[in-house]
This record gives C-alpha cells, sequence and structure tokens, in this order.
C-alpha cells in the first residue's frame, strides 16, 4: 500500500470506530496483533484470524458498512453482531 492508501485506512477507522479505538485497531491489524480487537458498544473483543478472511470481512462489515451478509465468514460477524444488540 502505499502512503495515500494508508492514511485513507487510518481515517477510515478513525471515523467508524474512534479516533483512539480506530486507530489502536488498524495498528494491531498492521503488526498481527488481532487478539484483542475492541469496538464501542460490544461486550466481548473479537479475534481475527491472521490465515482468513477475517480482516477482509472485519473491514467490510464494521469499516465500509457493508450489511449484506451471506453464508460463509459473515455469518459468524453477522451472528455476533446480532449477540450484542439482541439480549
Amino acid at each position: 500500500m502505499d502512503i495515500r492508501s494508508n492514511l485513507i485506512e487510518l481515517f477510515k477507522y478513525a471515523y467508524r470506530l474512534g479516533p483512539v479505538n480506530g486507530i489502536a485497531n488498524l495498528l494491531k491489524v498492521y503488526t498481527g496483533n488481532m487478539d484483542n480487537i475492541r469496538i464501542k458498544g460490544f461486550k466481548h473483543p473479537f479475534k481475527l484470524r491472521k490465515s482468513s478472511s477475517d480482516v477482509a470481512v472485519f473491514n467490510q462489515v464494521f469499516i465500509e458498512k457493508e450489511y449484506n451478509f451471506d453464508a460463509g465468514g459473515r455469518r459468524g460477524t453477522g451472528r455476533f453482531i446480532l449477540r450484542q444488540c439482541v439480549p
């Protein structure tokens, strides 16, 4: 990625997740330390796997705000969101 792409991604994370939380989570994704991804309003943290589509799905759902869930990886993320919202 070039500097411009990195800055755009940084601003997206900061905008969607809050300045401190967004930057902290982006750094975790960049460094590969994805065991404790926290999102405001969610009781439990995420754990993203390195060798899967977890990061792409996380970005699609929480950063890009694309909520069209289908079968596969998005199903688990959708279930996680619903469990946080519905008691």
